[in-house]
């Protein structure tokens, strides 16, 4: 009987500690459940032209629905968008509190938003597709400026390279964002081409580095014809008096813009340089005969050359400073300059002097405002200044 009651009491005490184990699993498995308090996906890197996989990075939820704002017509570049169906699986719950509860890892996907719907909660991403640009679908001279290369916009492209050869040889590489460039002055540089012989290509260029590791430039396109469109044709550039004559020889003249924006003065397919007089104006043009604007200086003096190119004369009013131009337009240094019935006085710097100024051994005054009939800048004479007389020469007694 003893061996019996024992026996019965190490029974007893196995099942309470079996009890007492599968308690305490029961109780770790619902403060598990519950436990769940951030999101983490995986997006996979997607092949060319294809959308990736969005998988969950945890057992305690599953991805159940992904909507993409654009399924089909993918192009390299293309900024799609996805709302991600976050379910929690058997007997857990999920508790998201901020954005940095959410993680999403993988090539080119990036977190938009998230917002709970039930028990569910839907996160926004966005999503780069990877592949190569897709080449120009046509490219052609222009019709009206046939030396204007041009061709039509490809979608994500950042850059255009437009390339021009001459009877196979490479005359000119240009990378612009605009879908067409200008080229002129490298057609003026050979002077007469034959059919044929004169053609460029183009293709689509992604410029953010950071892309280039999935984006790719797109094939060349090649065009020719220059030739046909070119013979015996009267057509302005820019405005210029510039025209094709002949067996499509080429002849430049007057103001040319290249597509960076600068200008150029021709004549006779020559680029002019220095000083020129071109409709009652003078301009600037240095070495290179790319035109000059703003401040210059040429043996020692000091020019304005306004944003136009053209020189300025008489008052110039810059960062809240006067300044005097002669009709040379030579800026006025350390000088007097009677205008208008007022003296001024310029100092080094060229600007007009306001306030008290030592000058010449002697202490002047100029209005630092428009005071009644004396303009701003303007020396004071025959009156009191700061208690001081000022004689009818502009010196204090």
């Amino acid at each position: 009987m003893r061996k019996t009651a024992k026996t019965t009491m190490w029974f007893k005490r196995l099942f309470s500690f079996i009890i007492v184990v599968i308690a305490v699993m029961c109780m770790s498995t619902v403060a598990f459940a519950a436990d769940v308090y951030e999101i983490r996906l995986r997006v996979t890197n997607g092949g060319d032209l294809e959308l990736p996989e969005i998988n969950s990075r945890s057992s305690r939820y599953e991805v159940t629905e992904v909507d993409w704002s654009k399924e089909d017509d993918l192009k390299a570049g293309d900024r799609i968008t996805a709302e991600v169906t976050v379910s929690p699986t058997d007997g857990n719950e999920i508790y998201i509190d901020s954005k940095n509860d959410i993680d999403i890892s993988g090539p080119r996907a990036e977190f938009i938003s998230y917002r709970r719907d039930g028990y569910d909660f839907k996160i926004k991403i966005r999503y780069t597709v990877k592949g190569e640009l897709e080449t120009p679908e046509d490219a052609y001279w222009d019709d009206d400026d046939p030396w204007i290369a041009r061709c039509t916009k490809v979608s994500n492209a950042d850059d255009y390279e437009f390339v021009l050869y001459d009877g196979g040889r490479r005359v000119h590489k240009e990378v612009t964002s605009r879908n067409y460039f200008n080229f002129a002055k490298y057609l003026a540089q050979r002077g007469v081409y034959e059919e044929d012989e004169v053609y460029f290509k183009v293709r689509a260029l992604s410029d953010d580095n950071d892309e280039s590791d999935y984006i790719e430039s797109s094939e060349f396109y090649d065009w020719y014809e220059l030739w046909y469109y070119c013979k015996d044709k009267d057509i302005e550039v820019n405005g210029s008096d510039s025209h094709v004559v002949g067996h499509g020889q080429f002849v430049l003249n007057g103001w040319v813009q290249d597509i960076s924006g600068t200008w150029s003065y021709y004549q006779n397919n020559s680029r002019l340089t220095g000083w020129q007089y071109v409709n009652d104006r003078w301009y600037y043009l240095d070495a290179g005969g790319i035109m000059k604007t703003g401040w210059i200086i040429l043996n020692n003096k000091w020019y304005y050359l306004n944003a136009d190119g053209a020189m300025a004369t008489g008052w110039l009013y810059l960062n809240y400073k006067w300044y005097w131009a002669d009709q040379s337009g030579e800026i006025v240094l350390n000088d007097w300059r009677y205008i208008n019935q007022n003296w001024y006085y310029f100092n080094s710097s060229g600007e007009a002097v306001k306030g008290w100024n030592w000058i010449d051994n002697a202490m002047y005054y100029f209005y630092p405002t428009k005071m009644g009939d004396h303009p701003e800048c303007s020396m004071a004479y025959n009156t009191y200044i700061d208690g001081y007389y000022v004689n009818v020469e502009g010196k204090r007694m």
